[in-house]
């Protein structure tokens, strides 16, 4: 079809049309008005017939009685494809139109926008943002004028009143944007240029109904209780890993030396809501929550929050999330300031409103919360409260509940978790006042350290990872260099509340995790202060000890643990593996570069003809000179015997109490107790055997060889088969960790005690088993190390008893009239000790005398046939 551009033309096309719409309004004849509009009249043509077309629509709209909804929205959407198209350019006709379209939404039986169609809803509000931006040049102005309020009004309140009770989502946003677009707000580019701001006044002047826009505005935003700021931080708490995580590894309460120099925010673990994924929304409502902090009241804010905090369990967690953002917002930072004259918050004032927040955080109900279910009577203080709360009643809703005295209901996975949310939120609360206040939170540092310090060491790992990080900010805002500097230069309070508090344990029943923190992250300084204390602590499990026995072993493997790397034992024979094999492995490398001599052999013999004789009992006396030395010189008469032995340092008294402690609740009818003991006893008895074994010699030597060797010997025999069999989990066992102790030391305790023949063979034929590669890796490497000290000791048996386990060669005869010598261990195929034992009787021999196998220095060159094996070790499973 043709597009008509003149006036002329157009009319004669659109007049029919008009005059059969205004006889007879129906829906097939507006659309058929709306086809010839679009399809046969350009936009010039349409300008100049604006007002002609408009009559039969705006006459439809008019004429009295009841219309179908479909018509007249058919009649709207035509009337808005016309202004879409158009300007106007008339005052007069830019209010009648603008009061038609509103008519449709009005109903006259109440004061609430008429009951039709969402479409009819929507194509009238779309057809009033239409008309407001067809209006040409400064024609808007004049619509502000005292005489058009109370049409302008009519408007605004119908488009509040769809905002705030529409159901449908798309109606609310066009009823909101269009609202905009009265309020000169709309961003759109074909907008009519921006106001000044003195014309901005003289409109904001004649906005006398701006109060109503705010409050409805207000209730569109608290009434939907997805979009309430303070519902919609509901956070999500039906995350069952949350209270599963438990920090019972002690590295968990060790940070860093080192505290970063600013302040880093300490949200360990991404928080989930309820009502919206995207983290960016979260910014956004944070950085509202700032801005009503920087320039709101504070005062009146936080009295508002805090009675939330108090009245409902509901809002608690969002509520303390934004006291904790008003503060940061009124200390002025990570805010934009938007207005130069505004006047901060005094510094004295902010101190007082966090004084008053820590102390409603770390009040007894509310910093004491069920987060786990334990059967120690502290863990259930707070269940035997008159009114328990905190504890919710479904999945996503919380109620407050209030239980009597004596009742004892169980909390469920959803309250715990909600529980422990409340407590990190509180703990990112302190760190961020310490942000706020900077070096004034000095002075409040004495009623918010020590509490942190319990949460540091709590057995919910999210818990304890948030209270670290708030220590960590705490040290940035006061200027500590790490977090041992914040607790060695507060120790004296510290250690002086742990000292009351354990007078009163019932009250105080975490009083042993700030004892334990504190010595996860402190020095040897520390001690003197400590060393009352921990007496208090054992005299203290002493009355309490089938009550609180587990969270004080904890603070005992603690304090040992510290006192290990706080005095190490320079001389500690059981070194390192990596340090003892690159002793062991030059030994062996001088001995080997040694040629053997005539002499050499000859001493040998001798030597070994002597031992034989004495051992038979063909020896008679020893020479007088071995006579005069065996004699102890005699004392003079002035020296005189110590009546009274010398004290035992410090470190060493504590250690000795701690060890005796636990040796008495090895027997406790708790395994979690009995577990910990043996964790603080057992991998360090055997250490303190080898400790005395570097320091006794002689003295140690029958008590060993008598009690002690039989039982290790036993017990690697009966538990090698277990560890042959076991996977991969197996490594982190405590059978596990006590075998490998004992493997790793009892190498190095043998040769310093240098034991006889008879008590190497014990010891040898013990870790044999242990050379198989069906064993852990780690269990073989500390086999392998054992033998290598018994090398030292006696080569020549250990040669021996090797080769009969896996002889890799074949000897041969040198002169016929020699037997033929025959070893048990020569199959001429690989075994499961193989590679073991071929590496260590590589370590073993001398530079090779016949195709790569030599004897240690002393044994005589057999002939042989070399059996190529394996050179590493490997495990086979």
């Amino acid at each position: 079809m043709a597009v008509f551009d003149t006036p002329q033309e157009a009319f004669g096309i659109l007049r029919p049309v008009c005059v059969q719409l205004t006889k007879t309004q129906t829906v097939e004849n507006v659309e058929h008005l709306q086809t010839q509009l679009l399809q046969a009249v350009s936009d010039t043509a349409l300008q100049e017939l604006q007002q002609y077309i408009l009559f039969p629509l705006r006459f439809t709209l008019k004429t009295p009685g009841p219309k179908r909804e479909h018509l007249v929205q058919s009649v709207v959407e035509c009337l808005t494809f016309v202004l879409s198209s158009t300007c106007v350019k008339e005052q007069e006709f830019l209010q009648e139109l603008f009061s038609e379209l509103s008519t449709c939404l009005y109903s006259p039986n109440s004061q609430k926008p008429a009951a039709v169609s969402e479409e009819l809803k929507l194509a009238v509000i779309q057809g009033l943002n239409t008309l407001m931006h067809s209006a040409y040049g400064d024609l808007m102005e004049g619509f502000y004028e005292p005489s058009i309020l109370p049409r302008l009004g009519f408007a605004v309140s119908l488009l509040l009143g769809l905002a705030r009770q529409e159901k449908s989502k798309q109606v609310k946003i066009a009823a909101l944007k269009c609202l905009q677009v009265l309020l000169f707000q709309c961003d759109c580019q074909d907008h009519p240029r921006s106001l000044d701001e003195l014309e901005q006044q003289q409109l904001g002047d004649l906005f006398a109904f701006l109060p109503g826009i705010s409050t409805a505005l207000t209730r569109v935003i608290t009434g939907d209780f997805k979009q309430a700021l303070i519902q919609v931080l509901e956070l999500d708490v039906a995350d069952v890993k949350i209270v599963e995580e438990r920090s019972w590894n002690s590295d968990d309460l060790s940070a860093s030396p080192k505290t970063p120099t600013t302040w880093q925010g300490n949200q360990v673990q991404r928080r989930y809501f309820r009502f919206f994924t995207d983290e960016r929304v979260f910014l956004l409502l944070r950085q509202v929550c700032r801005l009503l902090g920087y320039y709101g009241n504070l005062y009146l804010l936080v009295d508002h929050f805090m009675e939330l905090y108090h009245e409902s369990v509901v809002y608690r967690k969002q509520a303390t999330m934004i006291l904790n953002e008003l503060v940061t917002g009124a200390a002025g930072l990570e805010v934009e300031d938007l207005q130069e004259k505004h006047t901060k918050t005094s510094p004295e004032e902010l101190r007082e409103i966090v004084t008053s927040l820590l102390e409603l955080y770390t009040s007894q109900e509310n910093w004491y919360l069920v987060t786990c279910i334990e059967t120690e009577e502290g863990e259930e203080l707070m269940m035997k409260q008159s009114d328990l709360q905190a504890i919710t009643s479904g999945v996503h809703t919380c109620q407050i509940i209030s239980f009597p005295a004596f009742s004892k209901p169980s909390p469920t996975i959803c309250s715990m978790n909600s529980n422990i949310w409340q407590i990190c939120i509180q703990l990112e609360g302190i760190s961020q006042f310490a942000y706020a206040l900077g070096k004034d939170f000095h002075l409040l540092l004495m009623s918010a350290l020590y509490p942190v310090l319990e949460k540091a060491g709590d057995q919910t790992l999210l818990i304890s990872q948030v209270a670290t990080c708030t220590m960590v900010d705490i040290c940035v805002a006061c200027n500590y260099d790490s977090l041992q500097d914040l607790i060695n230069q507060n120790s004296d309070y510290l250690v002086n509340g742990i000292s009351l508090n354990l007078r009163h344990l019932s009250l105080h029943p975490h009083t042993a995790k700030v004892l334990e923190v504190m010595l996860w992250n402190s020095d040897a300084t520390l001690l003197p202060l400590v060393a009352d204390v921990v007496q208090d602590v054992l005299a203290t499990l002493d009355q309490f000890y089938d009550k609180r026995t587990a969270s004080f072993v904890s603070v005992l493997h603690a304090l040992l643990v510290a006192l290990t790397q706080w005095f190490p034992e320079t001389s500690y024979i059981g070194q390192p593996q990596d340090q003892s094999l690159k002793e062991e492995g030059s030994y062996l490398h001088q001995t080997s570069e040694n040629n053997t001599t005539a002499e050499d052999i000859e001493q040998f013999v001798l030597d070994y003809l002597k031992e034989k004789d004495v051992a038979q009992g063909n020896v008679l006396d020893f020479d007088s000179d071995e006579e005069e030395l065996s004699v102890p010189p005699m004392l003079e008469e002035n020296d005189t015997l110590p009546d009274v032995e010398p004290p035992l340092p410090v470190h060493i008294q504590i250690a000795k109490d701690v060890m005796e402690r636990c040796i008495h609740l090895l027997s406790d009818k708790n395994l979690k107790i009995r577990l910990k003991v043996l964790d603080v006893l057992v991998l360090r008895a055997f250490k303190a055997l080898c400790t005395l074994g570097g320091k006794c010699d002689d003295f140690l030597w029958n008590c060993f060889c008598k009690d002690v060797l039989p039982k290790l010997a036993g017990s690697l025999v009966t538990q090698a088969p277990i560890s042959a069999r076991a996977g991969p989990v197996y490594s982190h066992t405590l059978a596990f960790k006590l075998k490998l102790a004992v493997l790793q030391g009892l190498g190095p305790l043998c040769e310093r005690l240098d034991l006889g023949e008879g008590d190497l063979s014990k010891v040898a034929d013990a870790c044999l088993i242990y050379l198989s590669t069906k064993q852990p890796v780690k269990l073989q490497e500390a086999a392998r190390s054992v033998f290598q000290h018994l090398m030292k000791v006696d080569p020549d048996s250990i040669w021996f008893l090797l080769n009969e386990l896996y002889c890799p060669l074949q000897f041969i005869a040198p002169h016929p009239s020699l037997h033929l010598v025959q070893r048990r261990g020569f199959s001429g195929q690989q075994s499961l000790y193989s590679a073991n034992v071929l590496y260590l009787l590589q370590e073993l021999q001398s530079p090779p005398l016949c195709d790569g196998q030599a004897l240690p220095p002393g044994r005589s060159t057999p002939h042989c046939q070399p059996e190529i094996g394996p050179a590493v070790p490997q495990q086979q499973r």
